[in-house]
């Protein structure tokens, strides 16, 4: 304890020094020369592929000049939006460094990596050699893979900012580029409050990593332990990661201390690393949506204006701009999409080790181990939600940059105007984990459909979002077990995974079915114990079937998928979206139940059954043994002793919930198509009602022809609908 207090104070007044050294001060004596957008020397920049910086042209730099604000005013603003992130990176030597970096700042950052590096590798080694060689039980091995997992990862986030740094620079200055080129007080605003928005993000971002990970340091430091040493009794610090003690012995003074003190460095430096990439990806996705707000707001003063006028030029400036925030999220997509990956593991890996620690206190009775556990449980799921709320953010806002403005009262000359930005955002820009799992950002279409005399138009996005409303749970159900149908824009390694996963449940359910059925072929058997034996080995060889049904009519799931999504994209009247929207949350309803009433009576025979305990005598020997689900011969698996008896009973319940997940999905599927089904029948039936209606009205004018479009309606419903159903 006499050197932890010191150490935590020496390393505090560390990372004060290393601000006041590193970090340029953005205000004072220092002269700020803003960058002339359009310059002759740009011109190579603007030239750049997809995915670099583009600074702004001249045209938008003179765009509402007559209000733009001072080079200190937009320095201050963007130093506003930045702050919290200079903060986290500059004390570990990641913030990217400019033109302006000068050599002692370049040495100062390079030290700080070194440093940085050095502690991280001189925490990880001796508790990840424990983990390797000491002969210790799964408990103490897996508490010990949370610590290490945690390091080894943040490591590598942290060597992805450092290769990365000229991209994030490249962002950085594109924010600066765009506070600079501002002009108008109600565009200022708009993007303050986004600012404001990305640092609320940055702050409990920083509060909930460092404020987990740190809390469970000092509450496992403060905790002494005593240690026999010989006949001396000594006092000691528990460690938050346990060490090998042959490469450091901890047992001794103060040997504890300096190991204690360097895990919590490599602690803070872990917490920043991760703490920066989320504040990171929060600031820029703000400012992103900020800049979408400002095109919305002038392409409706492009909407006004040329109600007004025939002779407004400044289409161009609202083109470039809305080029350039995609360039810009397309950017965010190539920095952050490996780390993204990264944290997704991480994360996932995390909450699977504190929900073994939450049973294990539970189940010895410690419950202040696993309140603090629950507390940390929360602290990991706060970043998945991180994660959606960013991806909605974006999803959201590129969806609305024209379809929510009056764009449809313009001339159809001039509605050809805007033509360049809808086929532009036909492109999907998506930020992903590793360009594997997609994070974000689905840009709208540019798809119409008229129905009957009321012409409106919806977003792709919102199609997109009912349609993956409808069928969100069956996704949940069959992805897991590689039953999900491909699609064109499948990549690679999905359909890889998705062959490993088809490997791993034929197997379970393999190896859980052979022994039973060879139970059921002895003759030494009861009828009884056949007979009890024969329900969870049928079970299994039936959803086998249906399993491999699903994955041979994979290619009609797919059609029904896209039959839904195409029914989604064309249906434009409010009333009938509402329609389809009470039959989609019917068949939800339906597919909830399934799973919960398939899933729940299965799993629970299987849990009370395994949690029951027998004794069985073996020799002069009593061994307590949990009861199988179903019985397995002896002369295959000898499930009398441990640990075989506890792989049959996990191999057994895995394979239940593998067999569960293909029954599930089978009878959700069915619900969620028919009630789609029936949706678009009772659609048929309203279009066909208002036909008649107005039918009797235009008698005496005639001209009623849509006729066709209710009988093409109703045979793609037949056709293409009811009938893939019963084929699938």
């Amino acid at each position: 304890m006499k050197l932890v207090i010191p150490g935590v104070f020496i390393l505090f007044s560390y990372f004060v020094i290393s601000l006041r050294l590193y970090v340029v001060p953005p205000f004072g004596n220092t002269k700020f020369k803003p960058q002339r957008w359009g310059h002759p020397n740009d011109r190579e920049a603007q030239t750049k592929p997809f995915h670099t910086y583009i600074p702004l042209s001249t045209q938008q730099q003179l765009h509402f000049t007559m209000t733009n604000p001072s080079a200190t005013d937009a320095k201050i603003n963007s130093d506003y939006s930045l702050q919290l992130n200079r903060w986290l990176l500059k004390p570990i030597g990641a913030w990217p460094s400019s033109s302006s970096t000068t050599r002692l700042e370049k040495i100062v950052s390079f030290v700080l990596n070194i440093a940085c590096y050095s502690s991280l590798v001189l925490a990880t080694i001796p508790s990840l050699l424990r983990m390797l060689l000491e002969n210790e039980s799964v408990y103490l091995k897996v508490k010990s893979l949370g610590p290490v997992s945690h390091w080894i990862v943040s490591s590598i986030n942290y060597t992805a900012l450092l290769l990365h740094s000229k991209n994030i620079r490249q962002c950085v200055e594109h924010m600066e580029d765009d506070w600079r080129t501002v002009a108008k007080e109600e565009d200022q605003q708009t993007m303050m409050k986004n600012a404001k928005f990305g640092r609320y993000v940055a702050v409990s971002c920083a509060i909930f990593v460092q404020g987990g990970v740190l809390g469970y340091f000092f509450v496992t430091a403060l905790n002494m332990m005593e240690v026999q040493v010989g006949n001396e009794t000594r006092m000691l610090h528990m460690l938050p990661c346990t060490v090998y003690k042959k490469l450091v012995n901890v047992d001794e003074s103060p040997a504890n201390e300096i190991m204690l003190l360097v895990q919590f460095w490599a602690f803070v430096i872990a917490n920043s690393s991760t703490a920066s990439i989320f504040s990171l990806t929060a600031v820029l996705a703000a400012h992103a949506c900020g800049q979408l707000n400002i095109v919305m707001a002038w392409i409706t003063e492009f909407v006004n204006e040329s109600r007004k006028t025939d002779g407004f030029e400044e289409m161009g400036i609202v083109v470039e701009r809305h080029l350039r925030i995609l360039n810009f999220i397309g950017h965010i997509e190539n920095v952050m999409n490996k780390i993204y990956l990264l944290e997704m593991f991480r994360c996932t890996m995390d909450m699977c080790n504190v929900s073994y620690y939450i049973l294990t206190a539970v189940s010895t009775r410690r419950m202040d181990r696993s309140g603090y556990s629950k507390s940390r449980y929360l602290h990991y799921d706060i970043h998945f939600k991180l994660f959606k709320h960013i991806r909605n953010m974006l999803h959201r806002k590129i969806g609305e940059v024209v379809y929510m403005t009056d764009w449809y009262y313009l001339p159809k000359k001039i509605i050809l105007d805007l033509s360049l930005i809808i086929a532009r955002s036909n492109v999907f820009v998506h930020i992903t984990a590793g360009k594997f799992v997609h994070m974000s950002v689905h840009t709208f279409s540019d798809r119409l459909h008229s129905t009957m005399t009321n012409k409106t138009v919806i977003t792709e996005a919102s199609s997109n979002s009912n349609s993956d409303y409808s069928l969100q749970l069956n996704r949940w159900f069959l992805k897991p077990i590689g039953a999900w149908p491909s699609s064109p824009s499948t990549t690679r390694l999905e359909k890889i995974v998705s062959f490993i996963l088809n490997i791993v449940c034929y197997s379970s359910v393999i190896l859980a079915a052979i022994p039973s059925m060879l139970l059921m072929i002895q003759n030494d058997e009861t009828v009884y114990i056949k007979l009890k034996t024969l329900g969870p080995v049928s079970h299994w060889l039936v959803s086998s079937v249906n399993y491999t049904a699903l994955l041979l009519n994979s290619r009609e799931i797919r059609e029904c998928v896209e039959h839904i999504k195409d029914d989604w994209r064309t249906v434009t009247r409010e009333r009938d979206q509402q329609v389809m929207m009470r039959n989609a949350k019917f068949g939800r309803y339906v597919a909830a139940s399934c799973a919960i009433f398939m899933q729940g009576g299965v799993l629970c025979f299987c849990f009370v059954t395994a949690l029951a305990t027998v004794e069985v005598q073996i020799g002069n020997e009593t061994r307590v043994l949990h009861v199988l689900p179903c019985a397995v011969s002896r002369r295959l698996l000898n499930v009398d002793e441990s640990p075989t008896n506890e792989i049959v009973v996990f191999l057994q319940i895995w394979s239940a919930i593998i067999a569960n997940s293909s029954t599930v999905g089978i009878f959700s599927l069915a619900a969620v198509l028919a009630a789609h089904a029936c949706g678009q029948l009772d659609l048929i039936t309203i279009w066909i009602t208002e036909f008649v209606n107005e039918a009797k009205e235009q008698k005496k004018i005639g001209g009623f022809k849509e006729i066709g479009v209710i009988v093409e309606r109703h045979l793609r419903t037949l056709k293409n609908g009811l009938t893939a159903i019963f084929k699938t």
